[in-house]
């Protein structure tokens, strides 16, 4: 037999005695497991309806010396909850203007005997400011932090309360007083670090908060990777060292032209690394962070935020400029039809009538850029800014949110008056 004839006779008998494994690989074969299903968050709120309630609302709180603004407060609240949506669903904001108020006139009273009770402590050991004593203002101010925290851990307790998903609750679990203690140690050692470990401050007690706050059944959850924080922090510092140097630069006559130009640089810069900082606050925070087996992801970017921030600044300047040049060209042509011609002739009634319009449109004027400003800032700065965040915000195992189930109701009974008592606000 030739050879070639050997060699096709050897590959045939090879391929009839190796037996075909890919049969058995694939009845063997480990079934894939799928991926766990990435939720996404959207904002849907749009500026015309946020910009006549900002309107009506702030004309109501003037007219009403201030009451109506816990009402203000709830409809907003109402506004950009329900423009949230989390996986195609929206939030719920369920507080009342009603219950804000008489929240707040039971705060206020607590508040009031608090301090009274801080500066008769003051006035028995001499520190009253009423003897000139310059540390009595120092303290006082010291002894408002307990409530302050307090104030915090109250008011958002009553958001998480009336805040729902799906129909569900949120809720922080009691324990003010814990709160507390915890935040005054964090501010104790922030203090001693000549405020260095600040964004350890902030990180912890936002993990303080997070790790009480539940949805249904199921408890939030944020891990301790407060560091990440530290080099937008540092260079956020920066400036303020920029201006100190500045300032011993002018003082000594060292290089007062470096001085100034320290000084302006750093006041250009603040703003645009501060807005760094707190972006990158937001992000690494919110990605902190998980409910149950659900884990949170933001990707916000600075960028963003700065051109929100500039855009709406010079959008607010603008209608602002627009609508004062117009009020002093009505109040000019208002008050040449009281000015008299001959001067010999001035009537006193006129006189009196010219002044009475002159306050008139100066207070009118007055509240048209008070409720203006107010306005642009939500319309063209705040909204698109929690646009941004929330758009930037993925859940990874959305379908956790399905197996929650619902919580008690959470009754607070002064609806974070501490709160507005100290003119916080909590949330917005």
């Amino acid at each position: 037999m030739c050879p070639a004839a050997r060699r096709i006779l050897r590959q045939h008998s090879n391929q009839i005695n190796e037996p075909d494994l890919s049969d058995i690989y694939s009845a063997t074969a480990t079934p894939s497991i799928p991926r766990p299903r990435i939720g996404s968050a959207r904002f849907t709120g749009e500026g015309k309806p946020l910009f006549w309630l900002m309107v009506r609302s702030l004309l109501l709180t003037i007219v009403t010396l201030g009451i109506y603004r816990f009402w203000m407060r709830t409809k907003l609240r109402q506004y950009y909850w329900s423009s949230i949506q989390i996986d195609d669903t929206p939030l719920e904001y369920t507080g009342t203007g009603r219950e804000k108020f008489l929240g707040f006139l039971i705060a206020l009273i607590v508040v009031a005997l608090y301090l009274v009770i801080v500066n008769v402590v003051l006035f028995i050991f001499t520190l009253s400011a009423f003897d000139g004593n310059p540390l009595a203002p120092t303290l006082s101010f010291l002894a408002l932090t307990p409530l302050i925290y307090f104030a915090q851990y109250r008011g958002r307790r009553y958001i998480m309360s009336r805040t729902r998903l799906r129909g569900i609750r949120f809720s922080l679990e009691p324990g003010a007083g814990r709160f507390v203690l915890f935040g005054l140690k964090q501010s104790l050692i922030t203090v001693l670090t000549l405020g260095l470990l600040y964004p350890r401050m902030e990180w912890k007690l936002d993990q303080y908060l997070t790790q009480r706050t539940r949805f249904g059944d199921v408890a939030m959850d944020m891990h301790s990777h407060w560091r990440g924080l530290m080099r937008p922090y540092l260079l956020l510092l920066m400036p303020v060292w920029g201006v100190i140097f500045g300032i011993v630069f002018i003082a000594t006559e060292a290089s007062p032209g470096l001085g100034i130009f320290l000084i302006i640089a750093s006041y250009i810069a603040i703003p645009f690394l501060a807005a760094n900082y707190y972006v990158k606050s937001v992000r690494l925070r919110t990605s902190a962070k998980s409910l149950g087996q659900m884990n949170f992801r933001n990707t916000s970017r600075t960028g963003t935020v700065i051109g929100i921030w500039v855009l709406g600044l010079v959008l607010i300047s603008v209608i602002t400029g627009i609508a004062s040049t117009a009020l002093l060209m009505i109040a000019s042509l208002l008050g040449s039809g009281f000015a008299p011609t001959d001067p010999a002739a001035m009537d006193p009634s006129a006189l009196m009538n010219a002044s009475i319009l002159t306050v008139v449109g100066i207070a009118i004027g007055y509240i048209l850029m008070i409720v203006l400003t107010s306005t642009g800032y939500q319309v063209f700065i705040f909204r698109p800014c929690i646009a941004h965040f929330t758009d930037m915000t993925e859940f990874e195992n959305i379908d956790e949110l399905a197996r929650v189930t619902q919580s008690d109701r959470d009754d607070i009974a002064d609806a974070e008056g501490f709160a507005d008592a100290l003119d916080m606000g909590a949330a917005f």
